[in-house]
């Protein structure tokens, strides 16, 4: 009984409504591109403070027409990606976009790991019931 109910204390903390949401997502640019250079300057020739590979992500600091101002991990520094014209090669999306999936593989563990120690507890009781059964029929009490 403890297991299922900290199972569903988890699962409220994990979850929360969307109601509590913040009002404004952060923007991200998501990587399209195999790989794209993220520059120190906005200039083709300045330095790659790193290569970026596709799926990658990066918070954004500000989107102009033709680069996008990212922060660049793991010291946040503040690099350049170019958008792309020809062929794109950043998404800019919000960070709710990618939240459902997320959410529902979160939601199908959890929900897993709770149908497992559900099922774990009933087992058990049920193993007690019997050993009682088997213990009485013996002409035993059981200890406990």
């Amino acid at each position: 009984m403890k297991t299922a109910l900290f199972s569903l204390l988890c699962l409220l903390v994990l979850l929360p409504d969307s109601t509590f949401a913040r009002d404004v997502d952060r923007q991200v640019a998501y990587i399209v591109a195999p790989f794209v250079p993220v520059l120190k300057e906005r200039r083709p020739e300045s330095q790659v403070l790193v290569l970026a590979n596709k799926g990658q992500r990066f918070f954004v600091k500000r989107v102009g027409e033709y680069w996008v101002e990212v922060y660049v991990p793991p010291a946040n520094e503040v690099g350049w990606i170019e958008l792309g014209l020809e062929t794109p090669k950043v998404e800019i999306r919000t960070e709710s976009d990618m939240s459902p999936f997320m959410r529902g593989v979160l939601v199908g563990i959890v929900s897993l790991l709770v149908l497992t120690a559900a099922i774990f507890l009933i087992m058990r009781y049920l193993h007690e019931v019997r050993h009682k059964k088997a213990l009485a029929g013996l002409g035993n009490t059981p200890q406990g």
